[in-house]
């Protein structure tokens, strides 16, 4: 054979059902873990590491749960080897498992249900008084009375040869099978039902192919409890203050941790779950037999690439400057004692007790990512947790007050905390101590140079109120294209007011909420935060107030067509506005006579067509009645002089109605025309 290639081979696992043959492997062994990674994003990413030899094959253990992440994401490296196959136990679906026996047992049948399906089987049924031995025919449901309330049982009926007898099942004692391929069917069926209760763990074995003794490494993903920062921060005034974090781990698997090489990873990278361990069968169609027919053959394009998994090397290590810490000072006991008898925590002590919590980690930067690598091997039982201490380093920050109005009227204590650290600050809580413990606060994530706000106690010594006024400008006015256009500007002032009944000066954050849709005028000296808000800083001296109005405006505009507009009634509108344009009321002006002017034309064209209307009316009358009289009358004649009267009237005024109807339509076409055109400033 020849050898084995000097350079690593590098291959991610495929995953077979099928196990090697014994003889082609030694005796599997186990590979001990040497680094774990865990990662916010509730997975873990263990390695393994250890010797084999030969054609060697390695023995995985690993949670029921565990397998589907196992066979997503298994790597294996053989140093100076070939990676084999890799085989584990099938998980085909249970129920698919025990309907290939004899008898189903996969619903948890009643003991009626179970014999009506085994009807055919020969028995042997023995109850208080008789035996009877035979071939189970069916199973009936009986009525029996109980009462007011009639009772369901079972019998079964069994063909002994001599005839057919009846046995209530609520009689049975025994229940013999005497075929005994059905027998051992239910015994395996039952088998199965057991090794599914108890098949929690599941083995993975690994095989590799090579010569000689090799290091062979294997790793792989799973779910793991997401790693918790939990900080610790120790303010001071006269040196910056202390920020200590630490990592709390678990190990919830069932291997203890020896010597384990730990890192801490900030990043959540994107995760799923995926049954890969189960079998998987679809529903193919049943197609009959072609006749007269031939299958042609079908080729399919072939894949390729390169395998995406190359040798990174080393990891380089971020330069970071490590925060320097002098040896831990010697706690002062404090005179003033506590009625429990037991020494306050002075500042100087809880800098001490901080400072003697050396870090154990050192920030590295993978790939995207800045990874808390564990400097001393770690060791965790079983089941167990612990906290680590990761980070311990002076961090630049200062006391502050915040005071944010919007939810709430008391202000609070807090810090103004810039990431001068080695490392990212991840999501967690945060213990403040101010000569002892002052308070929690929240941080959430802060990458280096980033700076955040804490609040961590109420600042019973600040106190504070908000008022609020508003008032409207008068209007100003413009025509542009026929719009008469109107604005005015609205404003908003709210009046902050502290009052420091402390001893010192306080530094005091105001968190104002702007309004929608509103200009900030006054301050201009604010700060926007990323949720919307303007932060003022302003000092308060001790015993003193401090009054601080901001000032927000907004514009409203509206618009109203000339055209079909009251002229007069906007006129008088315009006039009380802020210091009208006399052009602006000329041209309104104008507009009015022209509306007038329409106006004056559409009530001559109504009078007109009432005389119409009137002669006509009369004209009707007046020709009925002479209907009615003789024609050589004088009345006749009267009537027949009038009628010429009114026609002469008659077409007078038509023609008047036509007149006016073209100088109504050019009056019309003139008004539209100047609204139209019309803009004045």
């Amino acid at each position: 054979m020849p050898a084995a290639p000097a350079r690593t081979c590098l291959a991610l696992a495929l995953v077979s059902g099928l196990a090697l043959p014994l003889s082609a492997q030694d005796e599997a062994q186990d590979l001990p873990i040497t680094a774990i990674t865990l990662y916010r994003s509730g997975v873990g990413s263990f390695e393994r590491v250890g010797p084999v030899r030969g054609d060697a094959s390695v023995r995985l253990r690993v949670d029921q749960g565990q397998l589907n992440d196992l066979l997503k994401s298994l790597v294996v490296l053989d140093e100076a080897g070939t990676v084999g196959a890799i085989s584990y136990g099938s998980r085909e679906p249970i129920e698919r498992r025990l309907a290939s026996f004899g008898v189903n047992l996969a619903d948890n049948p009643s003991m009626a249900t179970l014999l009506g399906r085994l009807r055919g089987a020969r028995v042997k049924v023995q109850t208080a008084d008789s035996t009877a031995e035979g071939t189970i025919t069916s199973v009936e449901a009986l009525q029996r009375s109980g009462g007011d309330i009639p009772i369901t049982t079972h019998a079964v009926t069994v063909f002994t040869g001599a005839g057919v007898r009846r046995i209530d099942l609520d009689d049975i004692i025994n229940l013999e099978f005497q075929d005994q391929r059905l027998k051992q069917d239910i015994e395996r069926a039952l088998a199965i039902l057991a090794q599914e209760r108890d098949e929690n763990i599941r083995t993975v074995e690994v095989s590799s192919a090579g010569r000689g003794e090799r290091q062979l490494l294997v790793s792989y993903v799973h779910e793991m409890p997401v790693w918790k920062p939990a900080y610790r921060l120790v303010l001071n005034d006269q040196r910056e203050p202390i920020l200590q974090a630490w990592a709390i781990v678990e190990n919830t698997t069932e291997e203890d941790w020896r010597k384990i090489d730990l890192s801490l990873v900030a990043s959540q990278p994107v995760g799923f779950t995926m049954d890969l361990q189960t079998p998987l069968f679809v529903q193919r169609p049943d197609v009959p037999v072609p006749g007269g027919m031939l299958a042609r053959p079908k080729m399919y394009t072939g894949g390729g690439g390169r395998s995406p998994f190359q040798d990174g090397g080393d990891v380089p290590e971020i330069d970071l400057q490590r925060a320097m810490r002098s040896a831990p000072a010697a706690a002062r006991e404090s005179a003033s004692r506590g009625r429990s008898g037991s020494a306050l925590l002075t500042l100087e002590s809880a800098e001490a007790f901080f400072d003697s919590a050396a870090s154990m980690a050192a920030a590295v930067q993978v790939g995207e990512s800045v990874v808390l690598r564990i400097a001393n091997p770690i060791d965790l039982d079983r089941q167990q947790s612990a906290m680590i201490p990761v980070l311990t380093e002076r961090v630049k920050a200062r006391k502050i007050s915040i005071y944010t109005p919007s939810e709430s009227e008391q202000p609070m204590l807090g810090v103004d905390l810039t990431n001068s650290t080695t490392a990212p600050l991840i999501e967690g809580p945060v213990a403040v101590y101010d000569g002892a413990y002052a308070g929690d606060a929240m941080v959430g994530f802060v990458p280096r140079g980033a700076q955040r706000m804490l609040a961590y106690a109420v600042d019973m010594d600040l106190k504070a109120q908000q008022a609020q006024s508003s008032s409207s400008s008068r209007a100003t006015y413009s025509i542009t294209n026929g719009l008469l256009q109107s604005s005015f500007v609205r404003t908003n002032t709210k009046t902050y007011t502290l009052r420091n009944e402390a001893d010192k000066q306080r530094t005091v954050i105001i968190e104002h909420q702007p309004m929608g849709g509103w200009d900030l005028v006054e301050p201009t000296n604010g700060a926007r935060s990323d949720d919307g808000k303007v932060r003022f800083e302003r000092a308060v001296d001790a015993g003193k107030s401090l009054e601080l109005k901001v000032v927000e405006r907004r514009t409203e505009r509206t618009s109203v067509g000339l055209v079909d507009a009251n002229i007069n009634n906007l006129i008088e509108q315009v006039s009380r506005g802020e210091r009208p344009s006399e052009r602006l009321l000329n041209a309104l002006r104008e507009g009015a006579r022209l509306n007038q002017r329409v106006a004056d034309l559409r009530a001559s064209q109504t009078g007109n067509q009432q005389q119409i209307n009137a002669i006509q009316t009369d004209q009707a009358r007046i020709r009925q009645n002479m209907q009615a009289i003789d024609k050589t009358t004088d009345l006749y004649r009267r009537y027949l002089a009038t009628l010429t009267e009114q026609e002469d009237k008659l077409n007078e005024l038509q023609r008047s109605a036509t007149q006016l109807l073209r100088d109504i339509e050019n009056a019309e076409a003139e008004r539209r025309e100047y609204f139209q055109k019309l803009s004045v400033q």
